[in-house]
């Protein structure tokens, strides 16, 4: 994961607080500001698996996170100036230490995604981001101040909770709680300081309202992660998703081919393997997406709304090491059935090469289902070329001869 991603927290678990959430408060003297009064007892107890996402819509889980070293969730603020007088201290630290990650959760109601991006941009955040909605995550872990620190261990059990450090002026620094815990965690050592009071700012939890589904918080994101790759102009998908009213115009389709997981394109079945760029849909989506459309189809609030992808149309894996193009274009007819076509594409190697990856570029995205990529030192190929009139030769079902399987590429995936 990048350092600078942005992350909003998605729940989808229903269990007991780990804490009792903390009421009184005090004024601390030497920092000048309020100061919680906790009575609290670390639990043992792992937290379960939640799921986050990104304000870009990307989907990670806490568990893969903490296969990968300490989670150190720092709960924050757009608006709290002693939390904004961290973030030089939590960029180093986000930095320094390979082993654990800093992820920011905003839990104010006033904080909105929008909002977030716009803070994290202004006063140069470099760690991970989430948005806290509906304080789920801050009244399950019980936090009650901004900043407040929670170190999570591989096992996803809290080790440390409490400030980052006993003084908002780094220059007057003296107990540094949190960064002891971490390299205490890190060196298997006994944390000499599990848990101390937070003080800053209170988290501003929004009150509890009906649950509705909407398009900015709820179905823009599920359908920026699955759908916009291939659903946007130019590409190879019959109709565009990348607005509101697109998805109200194709919402019907939308449940059919989503509830019959036609869409998104995705062969693997679950339970073989954790794969990259997975394109499945989670059970939970199609659900969302279904109970949106039979509610109505509500906006929402536009703040709501994640962060635009950039779709640069570059090469997906990056500037290829090597281009090869068709000696000539093939015109394809505006109607008629599918054409399986074979292209002859010399390479010129005079030396043996090792493929990592392919890509392939079509001239025409909305006219090229998928590609498959073989290798002929026979000679057999072009024979069959110049046997066809048109550029190439046509073939269904295999080359023809004997050939070497190379690679194969779809649209989008």
């Amino acid at each position: 994961m990048r350092k600078d991603l942005c992350l909003i927290c998605y729940m989808i678990f229903s269990f007991m607080c780990c804490f009792p959430t903390a009421k009184a408060h005090k004024i601390n003297q030497k920092n000048n500001v309020i100061e919680e009064q906790a009575d609290i007892e670390l639990s043992l107890d792992p937290i379960p698996d939640l799921t986050i996402e990104t304000i870009r819509s990307e989907l990670y889980s806490i568990d893969s996170l903490c296969r990968k070293g300490l989670i150190v969730l720092v709960f924050t603020s757009t608006k709290c100036p002693v939390t904004n007088q961290y973030t030089q201290r939590l960029n180093r630290m986000n930095k320094n230490y390979t082993n654990a990650s800093v992820i920011g959760v905003y839990s104010n109601h006033e904080d909105t995604v929008q909002v977030i991006a716009k803070h994290v941009k202004e006063i140069g955040i470099l760690f991970h981001t989430v948005k806290d909605f509906d304080g789920k995550l801050a009244n399950q872990l019980g936090a009650t101040m901004t900043p407040q620190a929670f170190v999570i261990d591989q096992n996803r059990i809290i080790r440390y909770r409490g400030p980052v450090d006993d003084n908002r002026y780094a220059n007057r620094v003296r107990e540094k709680y949190l960064q002891n815990a971490i390299d205490q965690l890190l060196s298997d050592q006994e944390i000499t300081v599990s848990q101390a009071d937070s003080f800053g700012c209170t988290i501003h939890l929004p009150e509890e309202t009906a649950h509705t589904i909407t398009y900015a918080r709820h179905i823009a994101p599920i359908i920026q992660r699955n759908c916009q790759s291939c659903h946007r102009s130019g590409q190879v998908a019959p109709f565009p998703l990348m607005t509101y009213e697109d998805a109200k115009t194709w919402s019907t389709e939308m449940v059919s081919y989503t509830q019959s997981h036609l869409m998104p394109l995705w062969k693997p079945e679950p339970g073989y393997g954790d794969f990259k760029q997975t394109r499945r849909m989670w059970d939970w989506e199609v659900d969302k997406i279904t109970e949106w459309v039979k509610s109505g189809m509500s906006y929402g609030n536009e703040a709501d709304l994640p962060v635009l992808r950039s779709f640069d149309n570059s090469w997906f894996l990056g500037e290829p090491d090597l281009l090869v193009e068709m000696p000539e274009p093939y015109d394809v007819p505006a109607d008629g059935e599918d054409e399986y076509r074979h292209f002859i594409i010399p390479t010129n190697f005079d030396q043996d090469m090792y493929v990592q990856a392919i890509d392939i570029e079509p001239g025409n995205q909305k006219t090229v289902h998928h590609v498959i990529v073989y290798l002929d030192t026979t000679g057999k190929a072009r024979e069959l070329d110049a046997a066809d009139p048109k550029p190439g030769y046509a073939r269904f079902g295999g080359t023809g001869f004997d050939a070497q399987w190379l690679g194969g590429w779809a649209p989008g995936v």
